[in-house]
């Protein structure tokens, strides 16, 4: 758990070393904080090699609601890319368990899964077109073709209300 420092206004302004104290985990708000970027690149024709250019960042509240939070400050890195590979994963995995090794070409996705290449925001980013989900189960993946690629809707914490990415799996094979 990341460590916090209490009574502050703010967390920009702290040193690292103000952040000294722990909570058991079970005194930490239950948030989960994510990132939701623009479509992926190769879903809107554009090369993302370099990263992205900006995103949404949202919050989702996990926990009871009558929680009342205390006046804590912590900081948590926020690495552009690691919890989209998670993301891209979890499609592939999907993918294949659904429709097997043989439905896909799934050479490009599964490059970046072995770290042969570095471009995930080519392959995950917001779905290309909003639309409402059914708000069941705790995650929630869906099936789409798009023009030539099919992709896998991946909606995280579906039954909170979390976020929707859209991985690029591949072509038919």
């Amino acid at each position: 758990m990341p460590k916090v420092s209490f009574n502050q206004t703010s967390g920009d302004q702290l040193p690292v070393n103000a952040f000294t104290d722990t909570l058991p985990a079970k005194n930490y708000p239950p948030i989960y904080q994510y990132a939701v970027h623009e479509p992926a690149g190769r879903l809107v024709g554009i090369d993302k090699r370099e990263g992205a250019d900006s995103f949404r960042l949202g919050l989702v509240h996990l926990g009871l609601r009558n929680f009342t939070p205390a006046h804590v400050t912590t900081r948590m890195p926020l690495i552009m890319g690691l919890s989209e590979m998670v993301v891209a994963k979890m499609a592939y995995c999907y993918a294949i368990a659904e429709r097997g090794f043989n439905e896909f070409d799934t050479t490009d996705l599964l490059d970046l899964l072995m770290g042969r290449r570095s471009d995930v925001f080519n392959f995950v980013g917001r779905p290309l077109y909003d639309e409402h989900l059914a708000m069941l189960r705790l995650h929630k993946f869906y099936f789409r073709k798009r023009g030539e690629l099919n992709t896998v809707i991946v909606h995280l914490f579906a039954s909170f209300g979390g976020p929707k990415h859209e991985v690029v799996i591949g072509a038919d094979r």
